[in-house]
């Protein structure tokens, strides 16, 4: 007999399998795509002339790979640095707002304790994904721009062109696979007895 309740609840099951599964697949392609840059050493050398050039003459190599090298460390420390200080004004940020949402819809719901803080997780856990997202994606970013001039190097612009496509694909994907996850896990955290409204407000903040 066909069970209306029970079709639901296999749909929905369905649902979330194929997210966390589109969630996976996501961050696996991420993956295949840094091990693709991360293969690039980071050494000056072969320009080629002409037509063949590469976008980046050459010259000294050696002295040219030492500069590129002196370069990436700075450029990975200031963006450490950098990183450090955002994040840090951010944590403080994320965490005193939380607790003014959580005091702000308890006190608009009639004091319903469990919608405020409902509502308040979702916002922390929306915070914290795009923190961590904005963190590796700055990570690759530095990570793969001294390989995008290596790459500049060689003969023709499809070496560099691919490497830093790659790069930005990398952080894409890493978005949108916490997109799905977090978003998801909010969904399937919703109680029957939960208002509806809430719970859209609650993913909008996400």
């Amino acid at each position: 007999m066909f069970s209306p309740t029970v079709w639901y609840f296999n749909v929905k099951a369905s649902a979330s399998g194929l997210i966390y599964i589109a969630g996976i697949v996501a961050l696996l392609w991420a993956l295949s795509q840094f091990f693709i840059i991360s293969k690039i050493p980071v050494q000056s050398g072969g320009g080629g002339s002409g037509e063949s050039a590469g976008l980046i003459s050459s010259g000294d190599d050696e002295a040219t790979t030492k500069r590129l090298n002196e370069i990436y460390e700075a450029i990975y420390e200031g963006a450490e640095s950098f990183l450090a200080a955002e994040y840090q004004v951010c944590f403080w940020f994320v965490l005193c707002f939380s607790v003014l949402i959580f005091v702000l819809v308890s006190w608009g719901t009639g004091w319903d304790l469990f919608r405020g803080l409902f509502t308040a997780v979702s916002f922390l856990l929306g915070a914290f994904t795009s923190m961590a997202s904005g963190y590796l994606g700055m990570k690759v970013a530095v990570y793969s721009n001294v390989r995008t001039t290596v790459s500049a190097q060689k003969p023709g612009w499809t070496e560099c062109f691919n490497t830093a496509f790659r790069a930005g694909a990398v952080m894409g994907k890493i978005i949108f696979a916490n997109v799905l996850g977090s978003t998801n896990v909010i969904f399937a955290s919703q109680h029957s007895n939960l208002n509806l409204q809430a719970l859209l407000f609650a993913v909008w903040v996400c």
